[in-house]
C-alpha cells in the first residue's frame, strides 16, 4: 500500500530565519576546516538517505531543538 507523503511547505509560518543567519550558515558549511568537514558530510547523507519531507522534518526539528534549548 503506498503511502502519499505528507506535504511540509506551505500554511503559517513558524519560524523566521534571516538573510543575515542563512549567509552565516552557508559560509560556515563552505568555508575550509573541521566544522565545513562535518556539516556537508551529515548534508550529503541526509540527502541520500532521507526523502524531501523527511529532510524539511529533520531541518524544522533541529530548529526547534535549538530554540528549545538556547540560553536567553
Amino acid at each position: 500500500m503506498a503511502v502519499n507523503p505528507v506535504p511540509l511547505l506551505g500554511g503559517k509560518s513558524v519560524y523566521c530565519i534571516n538573510e543575515q543567519q542563512m549567509e552565516e550558515a552557508h559560509k560556515l558549511t563552505e568555508q575550509t576546516g573541521e566544522a565545513s568537514v562535518k556539516i556537508q558530510a551529515f548534508i550529503e547523507e541526509a540527502q541520500e538517505e532521507l526523502t524531501r519531507n523527511e529532510q524539511a522534518a529533520l531541518a524544522f526539528m533541529l530548529i526547534k531543538r535549538l530554540k528549545d534549548t538556547s540560553v536567553h
